[in-house]
């Protein structure tokens, strides 16, 4: 009978382990510029990671314990590279994303600093001609203040106007406020551990869902052709009898299954059969 769970867990293993390590060629190609031994490296230690960890679980269950050691040894020098590269791929991509907004919030920013200095010195301006207007009319110093007094609004008016144009500059990361809000926690605590959480993630249900799988393989139990032909009605009423009268609860049938490592329905066949009597030889 196929072992379902073991074949959900796989799946579920697999695609966890492709996703992870598809993102991980990307950017790996990105940075060596084309296909490397690093490159080629890093799905590799990826898939030995996968299957080291399976191997722990099994010995374990096996009770291998010298095994056990060794492939966790490995295991662990294996997931060192394997999640350092996934790490380093989300780091270098946030770092990447939050340099592009900070590019695009720039000319934005200067044009702002245009508005406030245009803003500064047409007021400046402004002022001496109406401290000459105070003290009894415009004369020629006067008009000429007016004439850069004008010059300074039309640059004012422009500043404006790019200003405007450019829109408002957008939150540098809007995710990481919001979360910052919501948790209560510091923005920079945000911003440098939450987008760690989709790659070490992804990288922990894979190696995960492999030892599940490994473990449901262990636990399979395997009916043995030999153990199913001699096990004889006799076995089968002792064994409950006794176990009856060891724990005062008859077995299921199910339970009896399990100790001979047979299917159900032989354990049921041969409970219907009456045990083999012995026959007396009579002895003249």
């Amino acid at each position: 009978m196929p072992n379902y769970k073991a074949g959900i867990f796989g799946a579920c293993g697999l695609a966890a382990y492709l996703t992870d390590q598809f993102m991980n060629y990307e950017f790996m190609i990105g940075l060596e510029g084309g296909v490397t031994s690093l490159v080629i490296a890093v799905p590799i230690a990826g898939l030995l990671c996968c299957v080291s960890w399976g191997a722990v679980w099994r010995s374990l269950l096996r009770g291998d314990l010298p095994n056990a050691l060794l492939l966790s040894i490995v295991f662990i020098s294996l997931a060192a590279f394997s999640l350092g590269a996934s790490v380093f791929r989300a780091g270098e991509a946030y770092d990447k994303k939050m340099q592009t907004t900070a590019s695009e919030n720039l000319p934005v920013i200067l044009a702002r600093r245009a508005v406030t200095e245009a803003k500064a010195d047409w007021i400046a301006k402004d002022m001496k001609i109406e401290t000459e207007l105070e003290n009894g009319g415009c004369g020629r110093i006067c008009r000429d203040r007016k004439g850069l007094a004008d010059d300074a609004l039309e640059r004012l008016n422009a500043a404006k106007a790019k200003l405007a144009l450019l829109g408002v500059a957008r939150a540098v990361d809007p995710m990481a406020s919001r979360l910052a809000d919501i948790f209560n926690i510091p923005e920079k605590t945000v911003q440098r551990y939450f987008p760690l959480s989709l790659p070490i993630g992804i990288w922990l249900a894979s190696i995960s869902f492999a030892g599940l799988t490994a473990s449901e393989f262990e636990r399979r139990p395997t009916p043995h052709k030999e153990v199913a032909t001699d096990l004889v009605p006799t076995r089968v009423h002792t064994w409950m009898a006794e176990q009856q009268a060891a724990t005062g609860k008859r077995p299921t049938q199910a339970e009896a299954a399990a100790h001979f490592r047979v299917s159900k329905a032989t354990i049921s066949r041969r409970l219907n059969k009456r045990p083999a009597v012995p026959r007396l030889r009579l002895v003249s």
